[in-house]
């Protein structure tokens, strides 16, 4: 029943020149003269979604947009997937609106399902994702400076159902930031962790945050939206890309030698928390 199933809603012939075999046998094989970028999540029905509160079709979307979000904070250009679906009975309705939602938001960046599995228990979605980006190039969470420039894309706070993975403005940022990471734990979190990462600390204007409730935009989550720095002098090439690629850009602060997250209006620490795992 599982190759049945794979080969109705998940079977496609490979386009892409890197894959040299994709979906039908033990493994998948890809070749490429780029560094990779691999990352993997996973969903799991009644900790990330509920099945009452989400369309198959708007699901599978954002199975990939996640993942695809991951890429987006290196600097990567979606390449292929791995999809592992736990289901808890074969609902063709369902799987046939999963996979339009998936393949739609795949299409659109021209990343391919190379393989993956399907077995019988509670819902859960796992994708392994792989992009490609120039040697040496990778935006990374250690590369912050003092100095720099904070910068958010999108709204904060709002937990979209589909989000914008942000590929096509963060390959534009290879040569004009320093380092970036996904917000998808909440910003205070995320951000402390990117500080971390770079022995630096940050300093921020609360009221320049795009968001619609700062508490929400602070420490909420699943915004998969980027949080960036970069030096001063790349600001305006970094808000003319922003206006090429049509991503929303606010410049929320600035990156300090001292450690720790700082209320800029009052120079007061900001509590640092966020969605917590376990």
């Amino acid at each position: 029943m599982e190759f049945q199933l794979i080969e109705r809603y998940f079977q496609r012939q490979a386009k892409r020149p890197e894959v040299v075999l994709g979906n039908g046998d033990d493994c998948a094989l890809l070749q490429s003269k780029h560094t990779l970028a691999i990352s993997i999540d996973t969903l799991v029905e009644g900790t990330h979604f509920l099945q009452s509160q989400i369309a198959p079709l708007d699901l599978g979307y954002r199975a990939l947009a996640v993942n695809l979000s991951d890429l987006a904070a290196m600097g990567a250009k979606p390449l292929s997937f791995l999809l592992a679906l736990t289901l808890p009975q074969n609902d063709q309705q369902w799987l046939t609106e999963f996979s339009q939602g998936l393949f739609s938001l795949a299409d659109s960046f021209d990343c391919e399902l190379i393989g993956g599995n399907i077995t019988k228990g509670p819902l859960a979605i796992t994708i392994q994702i792989t992009g490609k980006l120039p040697t040496g190039k990778a935006l990374k969470r250690s590369g912050a400076k003092a100095e720099d420039n904070i910068f958010v894309t999108g709204t904060l706070g709002v937990s979209p159902v589909r989000p914008t993975p942000r590929i096509d403005f963060a390959a534009g940022l290879l040569d004009l930031a320093h380092a970036a990471i996904d917000i998808s734990d909440g910003l205070i979190q995320d951000l402390n962790h990117l500080a971390q990462a770079s022995a630096v600390g940050a300093s921020l204007v609360l009221p320049d945050i795009p968001c619609h409730e700062i508490e929400k935009a602070l420490y909420r989550g699943e915004d998969y939206e980027l949080c960036f720095t970069a030096p001063p002098e790349s600001r305006a090439a970094i808000e003319t890309l922003a206006k090429q690629t049509n991503t929303p850009l606010a410049c929320i602060g600035k990156i300090t030698t001292k450690q720790g997250i700082f209320d800029a209006q009052i120079n007061q620490a900001i509590l640092i928390k966020g969605y917590q795992h376990f």
